[in-house]
């Protein structure tokens, strides 16, 4: 070696024990705080055109829908439901609440039948610095699920939380409270940041309710980043083919606008009551079966646009103790004071799902 490239080198190193130097003294960390980390963006290009993955088929499925009291068991039955539906997707709660062994038990039970996820990860609890809250949630799942989970649902039905009216449409920016909103997108762009961080491929999905186009106006002009739109779209909502939005455009196309995918991530027909209360107990399985065959054909129709359909729910959640949200299934569950749930028998809408999911899958 010369002596011009032993004089570099050791330029070169005291360069970079200055610059460390420096640093240490002036941020008074080794490195930068998490919450002060700038948006990370991905590896690939995620937008509607760079979208390749095959249609999802999915339904929500809950590991402890029949109670607690006979997991694993329940669970190996419920994936057994789903894999005779012929549905290749779960969508499956972040069970924030259990140990971590038992979240890693749920998805590598889901994984070991070849099923895929769709994980939600909803805010927990509150927090005094939402943004970091959510950030630290983002990095925790993501970085433990890398090479596992590709698709994250950023919240539930965000849009419908931070409304000024339960019954509003949702498709202007004025219809939402900004003070719920700034607080409920601190923790989403946190989420967003902190998987994007640990896993910058894998794919975001914010969903909303109805046609509450307006958040995701709002979100994307605060630069919150996300890949996919979700919907969730009821009986109540009616045709989405026809369904147009206040200023007379179809609803479909304002969807397109964005070139971004979209799943529907929620959809059924509600159960009603008998005497006009809260309490549901009745399935109309005719309405149910049509309106979920409706919807499904028509988003593998426009597959070009929409990537992916989930049934809410695949079996009666009879654990929840609000009866006006025990009996979304598609298969139907009963559950006596004291014991666990029992599975019962596919609804119609299960049979015609599985035929819809056959036929489009040829």
């Amino acid at each position: 070696m010369n002596m011009w490239k032993k004089v570099l080198i050791i330029l070169l190193f005291l360069l970079g024990l200055t610059a460390g130097v420096l640093i240490y003294k002036y941020s008074g960390k080794t490195s930068e705080p998490v919450s002060s980390m700038p948006n990370v963006q991905g590896n690939v290009v995620k937008d509607l055109a760079h979208y390749n993955e095959p249609f999802q088929w999915g339904a929500l499925m809950r590991p402890y829908a029949l109670g607690s009291e006979n997991y694993p068991q329940s669970w190996e039955e419920q994936i057994a439901i789903a894999k005779q539906l012929g549905i290749g997707w779960g969508r499956v709660n972040w069970e924030s609440d259990s140990t971590l062994e038992r979240n890693d038990d749920i998805v590598n039970r889901l994984l070991k039948q070849n099923m895929n996820i769709v994980l939600v990860i909803e805010k927990a609890t509150d927090s005094p610095d939402d943004y970091q809250s959510g950030y630290n949630d983002g990095v925790k799942i993501a970085t433990r699920y890398k090479g596992k989970i590709r698709f994250y649902q950023l919240m539930n039905e965000i849009s419908a939380q931070v409304t000024n009216s339960a019954t509003s449409g949702g498709q202007k920016e004025s219809d939402y409270d900004e003070a719920k909103y700034q607080k409920v997108t601190a923790y989403l762009k946190g989420l967003s940041d902190g998987i994007t961080k640990a896993d910058s491929n894998a794919w975001m999905i914010v969903p909303i309710a109805y046609t509450q186009t307006g958040f995701i106006d709002k979100i994307l002009q605060d630069n919150i980043k996300f890949d996919i739109i979700g919907v969730d779209w009821y009986d109540w909502a009616g045709n989405i083919a026809t369904k147009k939005m206040d200023d007379g455009t179809l609803y479909s196309n304002k969807l397109k606008s964005y070139n971004k995918p979209i799943m529907f991530m929620e959809v059924n027909a509600v159960p009603t009551s008998a005497d006009g209360s809260e309490r549901k107990t009745i399935v109309d399985e005719q309405k149910q079966s049509d309106f979920i065959s409706q919807i499904a054909t028509w988003a593998y129709q426009n597959k070009d646009l929409v990537k992916g359909f989930y049934v809410h729910e695949l079996i009666d959640n009879v654990s929840n103790t609000q009866n006006n949200y025990q009996l979304f299934g598609i298969y139907t569950a009963t559950k006596v004071p004291d014991q666990p749930g029992v599975l019962g028998a596919p609804r119609q809408a299960f049979k015609t799902y599985q035929a819809l999911i056959k036929k489009f899958s040829k």
